[in-house]
């Protein structure tokens, strides 16, 4: 059975397997080191290519191929503290003659393609950049090709291009460009305009202050209304125009108008300026793919369509009858692609019959965790908290009814930037106080809105808008005799960012979902993503009892069948402080550094935390008093403090 790994070196790196034509495995590298869209710009040793080979259950000796894509290195651009290869880098020889490297968009393209059960396809990509070349076309090569002429750059031949907008058509066999633009080298990139996702950033980062902020700009932008885009003073003329070719011309002399507000909700206009502006230039894209490809489905990558409203825009009127985002379009999902283009080749050379399924691709394709691994780590926890076994469907739904929140950590783990039940916080949509309890568990604004999941066959009765939506990709309204009802999933314009999900997906969901509809008539949860503020979605069972531990308004963890719940505070007085802990301070560029010792392990903590186990009794059978405990929640902390 052939297997090809792919790997996305950048931002958001990943890993990913395709197994006999199928995808099979998949992890970003966020998952394993916890930093939020880690990643470095060549082959790291903290790539997660062990583990998700393990996922996938191949050796690295039985991978056919190995292709890899590195977004930000172009020619003449290696070296310095740009590598292409890390020093040391050991997860495998990077000369291997099974190794090859293909160019971002090309990647981007195969994903989406490759994922969406579609025999010919369009394809449109757009992201902020991809590879840089010195002609703008895609690439293949070998490894030992691309290092050497990547690292060769000739003085005579000093013009790069990097590509913004590719559009492709695609078969089964091949994904032919058609059409495509590139960025503008400009001095000031945060203010300089030249695509539509340098558009969106540069507001996001304006208002935000950081990256990776589009989602909270999503956000901010629903609650703009007509008149609130009026009075921004800016209209969409003035951000682009359409040329005669039909293409867009972007302007940059507006940008001087937008004005430092104190609150972040005082942008809403330019919010809703933007994203106006944004949906009709990815529609003008749409046309152009219409019109080159001749094709009547449509499939899109790049960050771009994480756009959720763009994205139903597109599928509503963007003239073609079908439409397909992945469940990760960003650049976690050029691992996708790098594995599907291996897979082609190696059918190909073995004249395999291409496999084109009549459905999409499943993204629950991470870790998982046996009945074993899970009840020993439980034991470790007993001193905090309690669980019961074979809990049903059942009964986690008269849970959520009565209004708690459930932590579920289930099955594989999803792969991409939403959590789609597997690795989800769960509760009562028709409470408004699910949405407030949501948004202050992740650290987030109160006007952030939360995700709604529904039975599939059951959407059309409660929202208006695509029957089809596994990814949480589109929106959706929500029916006006349902909205007085729907209070947690409820935006400011009445819509919601809608899952649709079938037995098929995740059958004990699915049976909880059925279970609250003969109870309450409402077949719907609210789901958002499993992680704290500027954290990635929890990755191991340790860490889902730990965010149990330390998150007192999540009530329960679901593990699989087994409910986990935290041991009433009013038991906790009894822990007995341990004898044998020591801290020891250290002294490290001018910045102290505290390590929390105990017997063979260590753990490092803040100063704040050190002044509160400063507070602790240092008697030996001196009891932690309860104030004191609640400052020292977190669990890993706990089971080094307390005696056991």
């Amino acid at each position: 059975m052939p297997s090809v790994l792919g790997i996305h070196n950048g931002h958001h790196a990943s890993c990913a397997v395709v197994k006999d034509g199928l995808l099979v495995a998949g992890i970003e590298q966020e998952r394993i080191t916890s930093v939020k869209a880690d990643g470095t710009n060549y082959l790291s040793n903290n790539l997660p290519v062990e583990k998700c080979l393990a996922i996938a259950g191949v050796q690295l000796s039985e991978i056919d191929l190995i292709v890899s894509s590195f977004q930000a290195i172009g020619p003449g651009g290696v070296g310095l503290i740009q590598p292409v290869f890390e020093q040391g880098f050991s997860l495998f020889n990077p000369y291997d003659k099974r190794h090859f490297v293909i160019s971002h968009h090309y990647a981007h393209a195969i994903s989406a393609f490759s994922t969406s059960g579609f025999q010919n396809s369009a394809v449109i990509v757009s992201d902020l950049a991809g590879s840089t070349t010195l002609d703008g076309k895609d690439f293949i090569l070998s490894f030992p090709d691309f290092y050497r002429e990547w690292t060769n750059f000739s003085p005579k031949r000093q013009q790069t291009k990097t590509e913004c907008l590719s559009v492709y058509t695609a078969s089964s066999r091949e994904m032919k460009l058609l059409h495509r633009e590139f960025c503008v080298p400009h001095c000031s990139p945060e203010i300089f305009i030249c695509s539509p996702a340098s558009l969106y950033d540069n507001l996001s980062r304006f208002i935000f202050n950081r990256e990776d902020a589009h989602g909270e700009l999503m956000a901010l932008a629903s609650l703009a209304r007509e008149k609130d885009i009026l009075q921004s003073g800016i209209r969409s003329a003035d951000i682009f125009e359409y040329t005669q070719k039909g293409s867009i011309a972007f302007k940059n002399d507006w940008q001087h108008k937008i004005r430092y507000k104190k609150r972040t909700l005082d942008y809403v206009p330019e919010a809703g300026l933007v994203q106006e502006a944004f949906e009709k230039i990815l529609l003008q894209y749409a046309a152009l793919a219409k019109k080159i490809t001749k094709q009547h489905s449509l499939c899109a990558a790049g960050g771009v369509f994480l756009n959720i409203k763009a994205n139903s825009l597109i599928e509503k009127t963007g003239g073609f009858s079908r439409y397909h985002v992945p469940s990760s379009p960003h650049d976690a999902g050029i691992a996708i692609g790098c594995a599907f283009h291996g897979w082609n080749v190696v059918s190909g050379q073995r004249n395999i019959p291409a496999i084109v399924t009549a459905k999409k691709a499943t993204d629950r394709i991470g870790s998982t965790y046996t009945a074993a691994v899970i009840k020993k780590l439980l034991k470790g926890f007993s001193h905090l908290c309690s669980w019961q076994e074979n809990i049903t469907p059942f009964e986690v739904s008269e849970l959520i009814a009565a209004g708690n929140v459930i932590a579920r950590f289930s099955g594989p783990a999803e792969f991409g930037p939403r959590a789609l039940g597997g690795r989800s916080l769960l509760s009562n949509p028709q409470l408004a106080e699910s949405r407030d309890k949501m948004n202050k568990i992740k650290g987030r604004q109160e006007w952030r809105p939360v995700a709604p999941v529904i039975i599939k066959e059951k959407v059309n009765i409660f929202f208006e808008g695509s029957d089809d939506s596994p990814y949480m990709n589109q929106l959706h309204i929500i029916r006006p005799k349902y909205r007085k009802h729907l209070k947690a999933i409820l935006h400011s314009d009445n819509s919601a960012r809608v899952q649709t999900l079938t037995r098929e997906d995740d059958a004990f969901l699915y049976d909880v979902l059925a279970a609250l509809e003969s109870a309450t008539g409402y077949p719907i949860i609210v789901n958002t993503s499993f992680n704290g503020k500027g954290e990635p979605i929890v990755e191991t069972p340790e860490k889902a009892i730990d965010f149990l531990l330390s998150n007192p308004l999540v009530n329960f963890l679901l593990i699989d069948n087994i409910l986990v719940k935290r041991i009433n505070q009013p038991e906790w007085k009894s822990a007995i402080l341990a004898p044998d802990c020591i801290i020891s301070i250290i002294t490290l560029h001018s910045k102290r550094r505290y390590i929390l010792l105990r017997k063979t392990k260590s753990l490092e903590i803040s100063e704040e935390t050190f002044s509160v186990i400063q507070r602790l009794p240092l008697d030996t059978g001196k009891k932690i008093s309860q104030s004191v405990q609640s400052e020292l929640l977190q669990a890993t902390l706990l089971q080094f403090l307390i005696k056991q």
